[in-house]
């Protein structure tokens, strides 16, 4: 049956329906008392289904049930269960899992990444929010100990480093704010400012000798109401970085685990870089021209291996990583000239991450209890209902025929654009009866 032949579009909406039931965004789960998440959206007689639970009371109940009809419009039956015998009915002790949600690089700790003397980082950059808080660009930074190095946003939207010898740290800042635009409107803080989504470069380099630090935040192309390159040098007092084994993220300041993130940044990366010494003023300059300074620690093409989650690192060190909570890939870098549409016909202008704070892939959390499908179970839509106390929450599934059992030509119908096949009118009429 062809798609455009689906009956009535109450049976759409049911199917609709089913499917919304598992819609409670995982985004929003912190404000959600109980929620949960499978691992597989459907199963075969005989596999096994593992359920994520997350629950603030101690105890909640769970129950198999088979969606019979989930449009709750009043014109029609309502919504519609069955409870079904299975081996996780019951109660299970409840515990709160954390949702660590937020895009980024990670690349696992190395000696290379422990520069304890003089270091560079650099990195094209298209912020999105700034002023919303710090946002990490390139970060290996330790607040528990004070060691560590980060480029990054600071809280007032200028471009920082942050680095520490174990004892104390040091802050680096333009004091340039870069605004947010809406629209055509335009919003200045007090100072010179740059333009959010626009693309700059980020740079920020430490001689361990002088202990001079400096920062860079230097526009790609200056408009007329754009202000100019801004810079800013101390002379720190500081004159080694503490090294600590923490990964190394890019987007995001790294934690004890890998799920445990904070200062995500939202925009894109292109092109982040590491040196084992001081770039000059003149070497950061000729970045804008394209001139890249020879010898880094790590040079992370993101233009490489586009259609996977690796990162590769081009440096020879064999610093690769890669990415957390799926960030979007294939996106225009800071050379883009408008000429190809296609990432694939010109890979050297799409070498950008866009990163969000808000990006969820998997939330990663443990195990709560699991479900063998038995033989005698038939296909159709069931869920696990978890119920504590007025709190309740639906985690739905498909059970497919066994392996080897041919579906009715006429239970579904699958557009070739398609990523899951369509229940027709009969077989939804079918299924569930």
């Amino acid at each position: 049956m062809s798609p455009m032949r689906l009956g009535s579009p109450s049976c759409l909406l049911a199917l609709l329906q089913v499917a919304l039931l598992s819609a409670t965004s995982l985004a929003q789960i912190p404000d959600h008392p109980l929620a949960g998440y499978a691992d597989h959206h459907g199963i075969q007689p005989g596999q096994v289904m593992q359920f994520m639970v997350s629950s603030e009371a101690p105890q909640y109940e769970a129950q198999l049930v088979r969606l019979i009809h989930a449009d709750t419009n009043l014109l029609g039956p309502g919504f519609r269960e069955q409870e079904i015998d299975a081996s996780f009915n019951g109660p299970h002790e409840g515990r709160l899992q954390p949702l660590e949600n937020g895009s980024s690089v990670v690349v696992p700790d190395h000696p290379a990444l422990d520069v304890t003397g003089s270091f560079s980082l650099v990195a094209w950059i298209y912020p999105t929010s700034p002023g919303s808080g710090t946002q990490a660009i390139i970060s290996k930074w330790s607040a528990a100990d004070r060691s560590g190095y980060a480029l990054r946003l600071e809280e007032d939207g200028s471009v920082g480093l942050l680095f520490g010898d174990g004892t104390d740290e040091t802050n680096v800042r333009t004091g340039a704010s870069i605004p947010v635009y809406l629209r055509s409107e335009k919003a200045y803080p007090v100072g010179d400012p740059l333009h959010s989504s626009l693309w700059l470069l980020a740079a920020a380099t430490f001689d361990a000798t002088t202990g001079i630090a400096s920062v860079y935040q230097l526009p790609h192309t200056v408009w007329p109401d754009h202000p100019a390159a801004e810079t800013a040098s101390i002379e720190t007092g500081a004159h080694a970085v503490a090294d600590n084994n923490l990964s190394l993220r890019i987007a995001a300041t790294p934690g004890l685990s890998d799920a445990a993130t904070s200062e995500h940044f939202n925009g894109k990366i292109e092109a982040p870089r590491i040196y084992d010494r001081a770039l000059t003023a003149d070497e950061i300059a000729g970045l804008l021209q394209g001139q890249i300074p020879a010898a880094p620690v790590a040079s992370w093409d993101f233009s490489r291996r586009i259609q996977t989650r690796q990162i590769e690192d081009t440096s020879g060190n064999e610093l690769h990583g890669h990415t957390r909570q799926l960030p979007k890939r294939a996106v225009t870098g800071h050379n883009w000239d408008g000429t190809e549409m296609d990432f694939e016909r010109a890979l050297e202008q799409y070498g950008a991450i866009h990163f969000h704070d808000d990006d969820l892939d998997d939330a990663g959390w443990s195990r709560s209890f699991e479900y063998e499908v038995p033989h005698d179970l038939k296909s159709a839509v069931y869920a696990a209902r978890l119920r504590a106390g007025d709190d309740e929450d639906y985690i739905p599934f498909f059970v497919r025929p066994p392996r080897g059992q041919r579906l009715p030509r006429w239970l579904f119908s699958c557009p070739p654009s398609a990523t899951s096949p369509t229940p027709t009118v009969s077989a939804w009429a079918a299924i569930n009866c």
